[in-house]
């Protein structure tokens, strides 16, 4: 079929004075394209649309139809432990046990540049955790008598999420973008029909201060050219 269709465009002699040379045809995956984007966005705390976008996301790969659902706007959470320097020389612990205590128990670390805030302390971000105890229960030193310094003796821990590169809003708004393909062998319109019975239930689901709306339906290009 790319032959013929290539054939045909060759023999046409009559292209705009613009066009230079023969055009070249591209096969464009269907995979490639989106599907269905829908924006998770309200008045609620960052942290409840997330775990709300989060929820939808698993809601949609649940359906035999949908291949992948890729997420903007949707930040990795980090934890800040902003280290006090008083108590790091009260104690007579360095940075580097605590940076090391840290990597012991396997916890993926960024320093940074370990900048010294207006309060004389210093930032080292960690991510990947389950719980915040988890990093305020790290020991970094501990005696035969049991005595133990832990990084909550020496710093301030706070939950938080990366700086994000960009921005997402629609319509002005802060949104979670949730950009949802099909497998290979879906069909987009049923594809597209099941996305939004899916987020027809999940909306009833919603408290008020969280929405799920669709952006973008990329079906309605299909169902245009089939008339």
């Amino acid at each position: 079929v790319y032959t013929d269709i290539q054939e045909a465009v060759n023999q046409v002699d009559d292209l705009p004075d613009a066009v230079k040379g023969k055009p070249k045809m591209e096969i464009l995956s269907g995979d490639l394209r989106p599907t269905l984007e829908i924006a998770v966005k309200g008045s609620a705390d960052y942290k409840v649309k997330r775990q709300y976008a989060k929820a939808l996301e698993q809601r949609l790969l649940s359906s035999p139809l949908v291949g992948s659902v890729v997420k903007y706007g949707y930040y990795k959470r980090e934890v800040k432990i902003e280290v006090d320097q008083k108590k790091l020389k009260e104690n007579y612990v360095s940075l580097g046990e605590i940076v090391k205590a840290i990597q012991a128990r396997n916890f993926r670390l960024s320093v940074g540049d370990l900048e010294i805030n207006h309060r004389a302390k210093k930032y080292v971000v960690q991510s990947e955790f389950e719980k915040l105890t988890d990093v305020k229960e790290v020991i970094v030193r501990s005696s035969f008598e049991g005595n133990r310094i832990l990084i909550s003796d020496l710093a301030e821990i706070k939950e938080g999420y990366e700086k994000p590169e960009r921005l997402i809003r629609y319509n002005g708004e802060p949104t979670i973008h949730l950009v949802v393909k099909k497998k290979t062998e879906s069909d987009m319109i049923k594809t597209s029909k099941a996305i939004r019975k899916i987020l027809e239930k999940y909306q009833e689901t919603l408290p008020k201060n969280v929405r799920a709306e669709i952006i973008v339906d990329h079906s309605d290009m299909v169902k245009h050219l089939l008339g």
